[in-house]
């Protein structure tokens, strides 16, 4: 069968016209930034599944983690308040049952073109891999305290999976937003209290988890 030279020349048109709207991304994405979440053996998921950062679930030393890509401009700071609810409810699955009532939150940072980045409060096993020189601008805030929060937990997951390091006095991108959601332990029952969206922290700790985000230019969500 023989086609004519304007049949031919059409159907090519169309196959590279496709091809571009596939792999075309907006002024300031990547094909990395639009990669769905996954586990570590490369197996993508598109529900918050939180890993294991460091530490023990049984000894309740355990920190949980996860980051969401931006993929085809799915990331949104909404999507990052439902990350976050999501991600608590997830965590609460996987702590082993006497800790359950432990202080229990998630942090979920979103950052425009780059994903939502999620992470329960930091136990000492995961603080001590919490190195300052991979986040510059998070360590120039946080500095001098060495206590972490879930909020510098996201900041640092922020900044260390940059392609390009952050300076010390740099700001996150503008539109940077966090959402914190779980519960604190109840002191008079010994049981966890009702959990909902929470405030950063900003008296327990100096500098404050708010002192901090704010210099970095993150939105409270």
């Amino acid at each position: 069968m023989l086609f004519k030279p304007q049949t031919i020349i059409s159907t090519l048109a169309c196959v590279l016209a496709l091809g571009q709207a596939v792999v075309s991304f907006p002024q300031g994405e990547t094909l990395n930034s639009r990669e769905l979440s996954s586990d570590e053996n490369g197996i993508e998921r598109r529900d918050v599944n939180m890993d294991k950062w460091e530490g023990l679930p049984s000894k309740g030393t355990a920190t949980w983690k996860q980051t969401i890509g931006n993929i085809f401009g799915s990331a949104t700071a909404a999507k990052a308040k439902e990350k976050a609810k999501e991600g608590y409810e997830d965590v609460m699955k996987k702590v082993n049952s006497d800790y359950k009532n432990e202080d229990t939150l998630v942090a979920a940072l979103y950052v425009p073109n780059k994903g939502i980045y999620l992470s329960s409060i930091p136990k000492k096993p995961t603080m001590d891999k919490m190195d300052p020189k991979d986040a510059p601008a998070w360590a120039a805030r946080v500095s001098p305290r060495t206590n972490y929060h879930a909020e510098d937990a996201v900041e640092w997951l922020y900044e260390k999976d940059r392609s390009s390091k952050l300076s010390a006095t740099d700001k996150y991108p503008a539109g940077s937003t966090m959402y914190v959601y779980g519960h604190f332990k109840d002191d008079k029952t010994g049981k966890a209290g009702t959990a909902g969206y929470q405030s950063f922290c900003s008296q327990s700790v100096t500098p404050s988890c708010t002192t901090v985000a704010q210099d970095l230019g993150i939105t409270k969500g």
